[in-house]
Order: structure tokens, then C-alpha cells, then sequence
């Protein structure tokens, strides 16, 4: 009798410890395209930037201030980029998301431009 109980502790147990080693505090995963702009935010701010080159040191106050808007945590955004950091699949899909990200910056600012000399040449 004193066999299937053991047993069932030992289960439960393991089942509980492997589930709270996978999230720590229950954070969770941001999708690697909001990753990747929430990433770019933090990349535009410059005094940010020069205080943490690391972002995922920066305190939690501070990093929220890039997460909240898209609904993430600051955990949330740790917990995202060790994923990115230590698994290859998603280090490439970050860095293929980031060239897609930096394409579409630059051809918004060619339309601005190009829209700019437009209207100075105009009569």
C-alpha cells in the first residue's frame, strides 16, 4: 500500500518541479516578430541603450516601459531572449525577422523622402 502512494508522490512531484523549471514566474513567450520590434525600441533609445547594453539586466520599471505597449512583461522579454540567445531556430528567425524589420524601415524612409522632394520641386 505504501508502494503506489510513493509512487504517485514521486510522479506529482516531478511533474511540478518540471513545470516550474520551463517559465520562470510564469513568464511566457512573445512571439518573435513582436520580440523583434519591441527589440528595435529598445534599440532607438539611445540613453537606454547606453546604461544597458544588455537590456535584459535592466530593472524591471525600466524595461516595461518597452514591453507593456505590445502586452508583455519585463519577464516576459527576459524569458523570450534566452530562448533566442540559446536556441539556433529561433536566433535565425530573429535575425531573418530583424533584416525584414530594418527593409521596411529603410523603404519607409525612402518614401518619405522621395514624397519630400516631390512636393519641394513641385511649382
Amino acid at each position: 500500500m505504501k508502494r503506489p502512494i510513493a509512487l504517485i508522490l514521486m510522479v506529482i512531484i516531478s511533474v511540478v518541479s518540471f513545470s516550474l523549471s520551463g517559465c520562470p514566474s510564469g513568464a511566457k513567450d512573445i512571439p518573435t516578430e513582436t520580440f523583434v520590434s519591441i527589440w528595435f525600441k529598445i534599440q532607438d533609445d539611445q540613453a537606454f541603450r547606453n546604461r544597458y547594453p544588455d537590456p535584459g539586466k535592466a530593472s524591471d520599471e525600466e524595461l516595461s516601459a518597452f514591453t507593456q505597449p505590445f502586452g508583455y512583461t519585463a519577464a516576459d522579454f527576459r524569458h523570450t531572449k534566452k530562448r533566442v540567445d540559446r536556441d539556433e531556430f529561433h536566433k535565425k528567425e530573429f535575425q531573418e525577422l530583424s533584416r525584414k524589420y530594418i527593409d521596411r524601415l529603410a523603404m519607409e524612409t525612402l518614401n518619405e523622402m522621395t514624397d519630400r522632394d516631390t512636393v519641394t520641386q513641385t511649382p
